[in-house]
């Protein structure tokens, strides 16, 4: 059985941070023509609301929070570590975003153009399905059998 606390301050937290993500993102899609159209202050406006939407979307959870937590908690290390670490974890998230928004519109325009197959994309995610499966088996191979 699950049990799902819905009150304390954990709970009005998530909700408030909820709340503040929907506000900024119904801003931000109202604000969508003036920035196609090239009005720089709101290009500005979108870029400030997409770090600050960005900021309270990474309190939400997930994010490899507790994973980084947990191994610092159980490794002697510095701050120094734990900077390059929350970095390397931001850069990842942010780069893969990026990659999946590009990758994104790349296949929303080649669906429109070719009347919905995108073979390029199929093909490039089985590659990386595979490409994924022989390093795991690769790195599996090294490793001793747990008893």
């Amino acid at each position: 059985m699950v049990w799902v606390v819905r009150e304390g301050p954990v709970y009005q937290g998530m909700n408030s941070l909820i709340a503040i993500q929907g506000w900024l993102y119904s801003g931000m899609a109202s604000g969508l023509g003036d920035v196609a159209g090239g009005d720089a202050r709101a290009v500005f406006a979108a870029m400030a609301a997409a770090i600050l939407f960005g900021a309270v979307h990474a309190m939400m959870p997930g994010h490899g929070k507790t994973v980084l937590v947990s191994y610092h908690l159980g490794q002697p290390g510095r701050l120094r570590e734990g900077i390059a670490n929350g970095a390397i974890v931001t850069l990842t998230h942010v780069g893969l975003a990026v990659v999946l928004v590009l990758a994104g519109f790349a296949v929303i325009s080649r669906a429109f153009a070719q009347g919905g197959r995108t073979p390029q994309f199929e093909l490039a995610s089985g590659a990386m399905v595979g490409l994924i499966g022989a390093s795991t088996l690769a790195l599996d191979q090294g490793r001793s059998p747990q008893a």
